[in-house]
């Protein structure tokens, strides 16, 4: 499950770079799926990472958006931070700078968005 998760995200991530963002978002929900699942598999700091790589990929990409679904960047967002034991943003009126202060927590503490290198690929 961990390695779908990780195909999804890489999958989704070559579709943001193509302009396709419906796809790209379809993968990336498709990667937290597919990482929910690895972590309720077996509990793990690579199955944590995974899914939290995934939901802060998620969250990132909707920040960027010209009308971002604040309360669906807050879910992501506080879901991968419980996930690596950061704390989670604050949700009152400063709801936007408390979402990008912890993306950018989460960014730095997982590194580079790329996907988990597997011999064979």
């Amino acid at each position: 499950a961990r390695s779908i998760c990780d195909a999804e995200l890489r999958e989704g991530l070559r579709a943001f770079g193509r302009d396709a963002a419906t796809q790209g978002h379809a993968n990336i929900e498709a990667a937290i799926g597919a990482g929910r699942r690895a972590l309720a598999l077996e509990v793990s700091d690579d199955n944590k990472h995974a899914l939290a790589q995934a939901c802060t990929v998620l969250a990132e990409k909707l920040l960027e958006s010209s009308a971002p679904d604040l309360q669906r960047i807050a879910s992501a967002l506080v879901e991968a931070a419980g996930l690596l034991g950061l704390k989670p943003p604050a949700v009152d009126g400063e709801l936007r700078a408390h979402l990008v202060e912890c993306a950018s927590a989460l960014r730095a503490r997982l590194g580079a968005a790329r996907p988990v290198f597997r011999p064979g690929r």
